[in-house]
């Protein structure tokens, strides 16, 4: 066959290779490749996206001294490759610099240079510094005014920008706050004139001893995203007067919002009329009861719903629900302190040991199964009234939610999950699932308020349920009664 027809590496087309393949490697490996056949000596050339890591360069043992000819020689190695006159024609469509251990700050900011102005690379990643050490590298003046910069990915680094200076091009940033991050990176946004993306990404490994406030203003900006997951003891957080991660949003242009974080972080949330989707991952992960936590820290979930008041679209998964379901139990314990008549009602609700009547009601809202007399169902109803309007006042209502996703797996989820229903007015499609988490004990409280959800007596249009086994029967049941009155689509999955 090989007589006849050729391998079949010497079959793949050049731009299978140089793309497909070639930017897979960093630039140095991929170059190495030019010894497999005469067909692949000068396509790594033709490599789009180039990429430069140290990772491995360190590992071969030397004699003393010989470190810095080693990295000496890597950079002079990189420069050569980057600058190859047969490579230089070719415009980049990525560059990324990794760098862990040799982190010269003056010959990486060759690289980038060269990487922008010569190459007019369109796409930058920039991860230089061991993560146990802050940033050492301050971003070069090329990356503000290279007019071929569209999007920027940083890492541990140092944004200093000179006095006036904007990114004039970047329309997509992505930054790393993990609690080592620079300072710099919390507060310079509203210098990038046509952003449309951001995101911040982050892993933090230990509970931060200062706080670390991200200010967004930007005029142009459609999509903000934010994955920030945690392995720090959560209880220290709880009594903490500071909101340790806080995000102050002001984008008046902003179409969607994706949060995925597991620290209830604290926002402020500004400017979001023209808010059309949100997708809300936040809570914790697991210890779902939030055990000794504050009511000001579990505030902080009322506190981001009422920002996006008016979304068009929203989904909310099993953990925010659980949050959320947990603000609104401890809510109705302890709101409106200083008005004896609310006081008195959010006894009934929760824990009245006094009154006969107060314990039958609680009964009914948490967890009662059976039925109860006309003096009893005459107290529940003011108590709905109530709890209601503490809910509102709190979350406020969603006038322009036509779709609403729900994810919910514990019993404080579907505690709210009726009052959340109230909140959207003009709900068209509700999809809604049961899902089985981690260490959430085993049972189900389905005891919604007697007055039902407007939205699904006069707007909704489609119902979905999807994962309800033996536990979920009354919710169907729920929805199956509603249906008889006002016809929808109701699908069972």
């Amino acid at each position: 066959m090989a007589r006849n027809r050729g391998d079949c590496i010497s079959r793949l087309q050049d731009e299978i290779i140089s793309v497909h393949i070639l930017t897979k490697l960093p630039i140095n490996q991929a170059a190495a490749t030019s010894i497999l056949s005469r067909k692949w000596r000068n396509l790594w050339t033709l490599m789009p996206s180039v990429e430069i890591n140290d990772q491995g360069e360190q590992e071969e043992q030397g004699e003393p001294g010989e470190e810095e000819n080693r990295e000496n020689a890597f950079y002079a190695r990189m420069q050569g490759l980057l600058s190859h006159p047969a490579a230089a024609a070719t415009p980049l469509q990525g560059f990324s610099l990794v760098c862990e251990e040799w982190t010269r700050a003056e010959e990486m900011t060759r690289l980038i240079r060269i990487a922008l102005q010569d190459r007019r690379a369109k796409k930058l990643k920039v991860d230089v510094a061991p993560a146990w050490e802050g940033g050492n590298l301050i971003l070069p003046d090329i990356v503000y005014t290279s007019p071929d910069l569209l999007a920027l990915n940083i890492s541990k680094v140092i944004v200093q920008m000179p006095a006036g200076a904007v990114f004039i091009s970047l329309k997509s940033l992505t930054v790393d706050i993990t609690h080592q991050s620079d300072p710099s990176l919390q507060n310079f946004y509203h210098r990038c004139p046509v952003l449309e993306e951001l995101a911040f990404e982050g892993r933090i490994d230990e509970f931060p001893d200062v706080e670390h406030h991200f200010r967004v203003s930007s005029e142009s900006l459609k999509l903000f995203s934010l994955r920030l997951h945690s392995d720090f003891n959560y209880e220290k957080y709880y009594d903490v007067d500071l909101d340790i991660y806080k995000f102050s949003i002001r984008a008046p242009k902003l179409k969607h919002l994706v949060l995925d974080e597991n620290i209830l972080a604290s926002y402020a949330i500004e400017g979001s009329e023209n808010l059309v989707g949100a997708d809300i991952s936040t809570g914790w992960d697991d210890d779902l009861s939030y055990p000794g936590a504050t009511d000001l820290f579990l505030a902080r979930v009322f506190k981001l719903m009422e920002g996006l008041k008016h979304i068009q679209m929203l989904e909310l998964n099993e953990r925010t629900m659980a949050a959320l379901g947990m603000a609104f139990n401890r809510l109705c314990l302890i709101e409106d302190e200083g008005d004896q008549d609310s006081d008195d009602e959010e006894e009934h609700l929760i824990d009245d040991e006094g009154d006969q009547d107060g314990d039958d009601e609680e009964e009914h809202l948490i967890d009662d199964e059976g039925d109860q007399d006309g003096d009893e169902e005459e107290e529940h109803l003011r108590a709905e009234k109530d709890v209601w309007s503490l809910v509102e006042k709190k979350m406020g209502t969603f006038p322009l939610l036509t779709n609403l996703k729900l994810r919910i797996g514990n019993n404080l989820g579907w505690a709210v999950f009726p009052y959340l229903l109230k909140s959207c007015t003009a709900l068209k499609s509700l999809v809604l699932e049961m899902v089985v988490m981690d260490g959430v004990e085993e049972g189900f409280a389905w005891n919604p308020p007697s007055a039902k959800p407007a939205c699904l007596e006069e707007s909704i249009e489609r119902v979905q349920l999807r994962g309800f086994e033996e536990q979920g029967e009354r919710v169907l049941q729920y929805f199956q009664e509603i249906n008889g009155r006002n016809p929808f689509e109701l699908i069972v999955l």
